[in-house]
């Protein structure tokens, strides 16, 4: 893992990052694979009765079209992809949940909180609100510089401070079960000391929603593949 809490950089104010991220985690702790309180179980499983269990993949255009929810793919790594239903949708953000009580939050086509892995992400922000993702990104025409912050599992959590750039790659073709997409491919490289990675987005060329992405969401963890198979609303 990479360094904890000791941050000095005279830029980011600490006290707003810390309970930014402490609100989040009270938001979504009903989901949280951290807690062993019977009520949490209790709402997973009132969640599953009523929202039917996702299909299984493979799957084909018409089970998605029949299918009366959002859902999403995530692949792990080299593992299967799973498919996720939309169980909450708001602005803070949006959260997608597996049958096996894996879930993931994603806010402007971003990953911003990851529930049920190894290690997991726990909030994830650019201070300012200056994300390129979350403001046209398909208007993208030169690399963009920016910090993130990323906490992930620790005790106490880890906090990551990462220099980043959004770099336009050009339109591409990406094909999600059946159907061909005219996209442009955005990629974000980030960067602190013993934490280096690139993630991938394919946003749409007219509103700039994120179709697909590959991301990583914590030190030592393999990307997370995510593919839009039926979008919220």
């Amino acid at each position: 893992m990479g360094e904890d809490c000791e941050y000095n950089n005279p830029e980011v104010n600490f006290v707003p990052v810390i309970m930014r991220a402490i609100m989040l985690m009270g938001l979504l702790a009903f989901v949280s694979a951290c807690t062993t309180d019977a009520s949490t179980y209790e709402v997973i499983r009132l969640l599953k009765e009523r929202f039917q269990d996702p299909p299984e993949l493979p799957v084909t255009r018409q089970d998605i079209n029949e299918y009366p929810y959002a859902i999403v793919s995530a692949r792990f790594g080299r593992a299967m992809p799973a498919v996720l239903i939309l169980v909450a949708d708001e602005p803070r953000g949006q959260q997608w949940m597996a049958t096996d009580n894996i879930s993931i939050v994603t806010r402007a086509g971003r990953l911003v909180r990851t529930v049920g892995f190894n290690i997991d992400m726990l909030d994830t922000y650019v201070p300012e609100d200056i994300d390129p993702l979350a403001d046209d990104p398909q208007l993208l025409t030169d690399i963009v510089r920016y910090q993130r912050i990323v906490m992930a599992d620790g005790q106490p959590p880890y906090l990551y401070f990462l220099d980043c750039k959004m770099t336009p790659k050009g339109p591409e073709v990406i094909t999600i079960i059946e159907i061909d997409f005219q996209v442009m491919r955005l990629e974000e490289k980030c960067d602190t000391k013993g934490w280096d990675f690139k993630n991938t987005y394919w946003v749409d060329p007219f509103d700039g929603f994120v179709w697909q992405s590959i991301e990583h969401f914590a030190d030592g963890m393999q990307a997370l593949k995510i593919s839009v198979l039926k979008p919220a609303g």
